[in-house]
């Protein structure tokens, strides 16, 4: 989840995001593939939360069409003040707890969600991540669901973006180039969480990412 939510929160301080968005459908299905993979509950868990994913990978054609159609300001004012809610509520270890028994129509309003953040900035990790954590969902199921979610949501928001001409032969090896940085930064991260508490960690990420958000909510406003 982290790869696109950090990504377009750096990459749109200096280029647009519809520029952004394209640059990052490879990585995005590159890495989740792998996590998708892991686990051996792919069955189960494509069982469960189906009506989630479906309405994601639906909405996610009416998430780019907003991107292509509305101004970038905006969008990029509210994907900074939901990087910013997001970052503060860990940073707080805010929980929130939902019944499973509310699946049936928290699924899909999650996944509309996710899907339309999905199209409009390439983030669909917020509203589905509060989902599963507020499902608590043990490690292992938590950590497959996301990149089954993200892995399919991500095909098409690749067909998305192609079809909308955004993703183009021009700019689908920059896509693939972009893999190899994102798997440096990985193996990096991998790195320099062994050398630091989990805590420390965890609260210098959210706290870039809410100076992240907030500089972004800045820049749509100037």
């Amino acid at each position: 989840m982290g790869l696109p939510l950090t990504s377009v929160a750096l990459m749109t301080q200096v280029i647009d995001l519809r520029i952004a968005v394209p640059l990052l459908v490879i990585p995005i299905l590159a890495t989740n593939f792998f996590q998708a993979i892991r686990g051996g509950n792919s069955r189960f868990l494509i069982s469960q939360y189906w009506p989630l994913i479906v309405p994601a990978c639906v909405f996610t054609f009416a998430g780019v069409y907003i991107l292509m159609n509305v101004d970038t300001a905006l969008i990029i004012m509210i994907l900074g003040a939901v990087i910013t809610v997001y970052a503060l509520v860990n940073i707080f270890a805010f929980h929130v707890t939902v019944s499973h028994k509310h699946k049936f129509w928290l699924s899909p309003v999650t996944g509309i969600a996710a899907g339309l953040m999905g199209g409009m900035t390439g983030v669909i990790a917020i509203p589905t991540i509060i989902y599963f954590q507020a499902l608590g969902l043990r490690k292992d199921l938590f950590v497959q669901a996301l990149g089954i979610t993200f892995f399919i949501a991500g095909m098409f928001l690749l067909l998305a973006l192609w079809q909308r001409r955004i993703l183009n032969l021009e700019n689908l090896p920059i896509s693939a180039l972009a893999m190899l940085p994102a798997m440096v930064g990985m193996y990096l991260g991998e790195k320099i969480r062994r050398l630091i508490s989990e805590e420390r960690f965890r609260i210098g990420v959210f706290l870039l990412l809410a100076l992240a958000g907030l500089n972004l909510v800045r820049k749509a406003l100037s």
